[in-house]
This record gives C-alpha cells, sequence and structure tokens, in this order.
C-alpha cells in the first residue's frame, strides 16, 4: 500500500514537472509593432516606415525598404533617374550592379550608354561569365551629379576617388545593389576598385578594364597576376624590398587567401612542385645581377632588353634563398596541377608571390586584354556564383561553399545554410 502510494506521488511530480515546462516554453514575450521574437526576446526592425530613417539632409529622400521584416533597411537617395538595363529577376538571387557617370555632361549621357553596353557585351564574351547571364541585373543612372571627385595620375594610369557616401545614396534609386561602378569621362587607361564600388575609364581599353575590375577584383575577389611596372635598374617591384619582416607577414595572409595567386609551389593548384634554379639565382655580384638583359650605360643599366630580367635583394629571398632572383620568371615549378595550368614566378604586383599562368595573354589577371581568364580564375568565379547567388538551395553546392563562407568577402553573400 506504501509503495501504490509513493508511486502516485511519483507519477503526479512528473506531471507537475511536464506543465510547468510546457507552461515556460509556451510562454512569449508581447513585443510591438516594429519587433519580432529571436530566442524569445523582442527585437526591433531596422525600419518600420520612411520617418524612422530622417538623415537629417534636406536634399535625400528617405526610405525604409522591406519595412517591417527582417530584412528592413533605411536608404538614403540623392533622387535621380534609375534606368534598367538588364533585368533578369530577383535582386536578392542575382549580381546587382549600377552605373554611375563622372566627367560627363548631360548632353554625353549618349556615350556614357554606350560604354555600359559595350562593357556587358565584353564581359559575357569571356568564359565563364558567358555561360551565367541570367545570374545578373544591370542598371543605370542617368542624371549628372556633383560626385566630390578627385583624379590623379600613377605613370600612364589615372585613377579616381569620389565620395562613397553620395554614390550610395545615387545607387540607392535603383533599389538593393551589390556593386556600383563609376565610368570616368577620360581617355587615360586605369580602373581600380573594392569590394562595393569600382571605377574605371570611357577610353578605348574600356570594357577590357571593366571586365578585369569587376569581374576578377569586385566579384570573384582575384589579385592582380602581373608585377607590376618594370623597374630597369634592377630594384625589386614590391613594396617588401627589405625583406621586413612585419611587410613579409602582412603580404603572406594577403597571398593565403588570394584564390589566383599562391606561395611557392601553388599548393591551391598544384598537387607538388620541383626545385630548380634560375639564371638570376646563380649570380652573386649586385652590379651584375641589376644589369642582367639590360642595356648598361656607363656604370648604370636600364631599359630591359629581354623579359625576364633580374631584381637585387639587400637580404637572400625567401623562396631562392639568394640575393639576386628573376623579375618573373616562366618556368613551371608545379607537378600534377589544375589542367591548363602550372606554377610560375612573380605576381600581385612584385617578387613574393606565384601564379598559374606562363605568359601575359593567358590571363586577364595578368593583361587586361588577354580576353580569358586562367583555369583557376575561371573556377573562383564559377564557385562565387554559385555559392552566393543560387537559385534555389535544393542543389546548392555547400561543401565547395564551405570555405568560400570562411573568408570575411564573402560573409552573408548566401541565404543558403552551410
Amino acid at each position: 500500500m506504501g509503495f501504490t502510494k509513493k508511486r502516485k506521488i511519483f507519477f503526479i511530480l512528473i506531471i507537475l514537472v511536464f506543465l510547468i515546462l510546457i507552461s515556460g516554453c509556451a510562454k512569449k514575450p508581447t513585443c510591438g509593432k516594429c519587433q519580432f521574437i529571436e530566442n524569445n526576446k523582442c527585437i526591433n526592425y531596422r525600419c518600420c516606415n520612411d520617418t524612422e530613417c530622417n538623415d537629417n539632409n534636406d536634399q535625400t529622400k528617405d526610405v525604409c525598404i522591406n519595412f517591417s521584416t527582417v530584412n528592413a533597411n533605411c536608404q538614403n537617395r540623392l533622387p535621380a533617374q534609375c534606368t534598367a538595363i538588364k533585368y533578369e529577376g530577383d535582386p536578392s538571387k542575382k549580381v546587382d550592379v549600377v552605373f554611375i557617370p563622372v566627367n560627363f555632361d548631360s548632353n554625353q549621357l549618349g556615350v556614357f550608354n554606350n560604354i555600359i553596353d559595350e562593357s556587358i557585351t565584353k564581359l559575357f564574351s569571356i568564359y565563364p561569365y558567358s555561360k551565367y547571364k541570367s545570374k545578373f541585373n544591370f542598371y543605370r543612372i542617368d542624371s549628372i551629379f556633383n560626385m566630390g571627385c578627385e583624379n590623379y595620375t600613377l605613370g600612364f594610369r589615372e585613377q579616381w576617388e569620389c565620395d562613397e557616401e553620395k554614390l550610395k545614396q545615387v545607387a540607392n534609386n535603383c533599389g538593393a545593389y551589390d556593386h556600383i561602378v563609376i565610368v570616368v569621362n577620360s581617355e587615360f587607361r586605369g580602373g581600380s576598385g573594392n569590394k562595393k564600388i569600382i571605377y574605371f575609364n570611357s577610353g578605348n581599353s574600356g570594357p577590357s578594364v571593366f571586365v578585369h575590375e569587376f569581374g576578377g577584383h569586385a566579384l570573384a575577389h582575384l589579385q592582380d597576376q602581373y608585377v607590376g611596372d618594370y623597374n630597369y635598374n634592377g630594384v625589386p617591384n614590391n613594396q617588401c624590398n627589405n625583406l621586413d619582416h612585419v611587410c613579409l607577414k602582412e603580404l603572406n595572409v594577403i597571398i593565403s587567401r588570394a584564390p589566383n595567386i599562391d606561395s611557392i609551389g601553388c599548393p591551391k593548384w598544384c598537387a607538388n612542385y620541383k626545385n630548380y634554379e634560375n639564371e638570376c639565382s646563380r649570380i652573386i655580384n649586385e652590379n651584375e645581377c641589376r644589369c642582367y638583359n639590360r642595356f648598361k650605360e656607363g656604370d648604370k643599366c636600364s631599359i630591359i632588353l629581354s623579359d625576364p630580367g633580374c631584381v637585387w635583394f639587400d637580404k637572400p629571398h625567401p623562396d631562392f634563398k639568394t640575393n639576386c632572383i628573376p623579375l618573373r620568371d616562366y618556368y613551371n615549378i608545379g607537378i600534377d596541377c589544375l589542367e591548363g595550368t602550372g606554377c610560375y614566378f612573380g605576381s600581385l604586383l612584385g617578387q613574393f608571390a606565384w601564379r598559374p599562368n606562363k605568359n601575359r595573354e593567358d590571363s586577364l589577371m595578368d593583361f587586361q586584354d588577354a580576353g580569358k581568364f586562367d583555369p583557376v580564375s575561371e573556377r573562383q568565379i564559377e564557385k562565387v556564383i554559385n555559392c552566393c547567388y543560387p537559385d534555389n538551395c535544393n542543389n546548392f553546392p555547400s561543401l565547395d561553399c564551405q570555405k568560400l563562407a570562411q573568408d570575411d568577402y564573402f560573409l552573408g553573400c548566401s541565404t543558403c545554410k552551410i
């Protein structure tokens, strides 16, 4: 009898605990109209109406897009006319690009439009972009604004920088966007940019520069594979000329993160590598090194006669263990590399990184008029498009995208869970 009574009490206690747990789980906080529940807490939406987006600037129009949703966001727009040049669908699943004119007059917008058309045509004429035309939405701004731009020259190249806040306020007229492309009315050859904002000049080389800057750098985070302007006196092209430890460490971080350049042996696309001796690495005299394959004028050397020449470091180079090394080399040290590639010395504007292409004409990241990307760069471009802009999550290549998602440059690029 005592046992039965104890058993009844035990079951009653279990029921009470269960009811307490149920009531605790069922209890939800009461949130306001401009809030949502996350982890049993009330979280404010970024905005629920336009007035909450006031930036205290009389020249801008304040807009709350996707109001009262977790995707709500404020946009402050300098009123401008936005035209959809090519619209393929839902911006959240496309690469959205806005072109903005700089240094154009209002009567030159036709020229601006032609340059855009030529640039888009050029992009889609090159693999792998030729197979992903439906992944892009392109827009243009048909209004002229003072964007607070400044320009400066680097050798024969012209670089521009504009007020980024103004650029964003104008681009906002096109809604959500991934990239802003500035077309500068100038015959100088030049281009530059970062993840969001890209510049290129309107000269004859403009479309090729656009593919290099946007299709290579901005979208796929590819690095330059050229060594920069040749220094004819045998001085290295790199900022780490004195092999400073801190500088080398920073440079190695860039190389480790870049998909299309690598350290010695190119383990990103080659299985192994072989050691070799370059003609430059056999030279132990500084003057002889600096003058190798160069025209000699008295005690000085200038004008490279044949590529490659040599450059001289004050300390032994970490890859060659010698002071004299090639400015750029064409000997493949890679073994079992990705088809169509090798491991060649000289890249990233200097003498520390290795590249997959032998000749400059083999890759747009080495030579902007090359007309094609190398296979390593092609692989990266396809990975970014498939991982960051999937049509749906049913066939999402999660294993291929895990490493990409670990890179800060691509954080939040996909709505699919990895």
